[in-house]
């Protein structure tokens, strides 16, 4: 039988969590259909067929796309985005997570010239640590951090090639319409950040 999971009118992180209830909820079922309606949404939920190892078949309708998803032989996966790399990290070889959330481009309050200076600092100074974070999470303004035209995207460039995880948040990609304009990192949703800092054993917020 095949499932219907109708997400149109939701914006992420729903659509994504719709459906994983729906897998939860109908185990013996392999046959399903996602309808949305949010771009975001959408990204999300072909990032998490493919990396569950699903067969898709996605098709764009006036204002919605289906995506009809096949499960047999598969087991519900995690939540949790794969790594993008394959560099050795003493914490993730514990299996624990240490995070530095980023929701500003600037750091500290105050006067936001200052702010500027202080957070490309801190990112640079960063990459010379020996205990590098595994995550790096853009949330809110701090997703400009990730853009090409923002000094900072150098910066984590280079901690994503020494095996940080950039993840950022796609809501906040899409309010400020910053999508096209990222440089670096993985467009993620709320159910992943949420996720990850609840499991994380050390959380810096600079």
């Amino acid at each position: 039988m095949l499932i219907k999971v109708d997400t149109r009118g939701k914006v992420c992180p729903l659509p994504l969590i719709m459906f994983r209830q729906a897998l939860k909820q109908n185990q013996l079922e392999t046959e399903f259909e996602i309808l949305t309606d949010n771009e975001t949404a959408c990204g999300n939920l072909s990032d998490f067929i493919c990396q569950s190892g699903f067969s898709v078949e996605k098709k764009e309708y006036e204002g919605y796309t289906s995506l009809k998803v096949n499960t047999k032989g598969k087991s519900i996966p995690s939540i949790q985005p794969q790594q993008g790399s394959e560099v050795s990290h003493p914490l993730k070889e514990m299996n624990s997570i240490s995070i530095v959330q980023l929701r500003s481009d600037v750091m500290g309050q105050g006067e936001d010239q200052l702010g500027e200076i202080l957070i490309l600092a801190y990112l640079n100074a960063l990459n010379e640590v020996e205990s590098l974070p595994t995550h790096i999470i853009c949330y809110n303004r701090g997703i400009r951090l990730a853009t090409k035209s923002h000094p900072a995207n150098e910066a984590l460039k280079k901690l994503a090639e020494k095996g940080v995880e950039i993840i950022l948040c796609g809501t906040c990609t899409d309010y400020f319409k910053q999508k096209e304009e990222i440089a670096v990192g993985k467009i993620s949703n709320m159910l992943v950040i949420a996720d990850l800092l609840s499991r994380a054993a050390h959380i810096v917020t600079p």
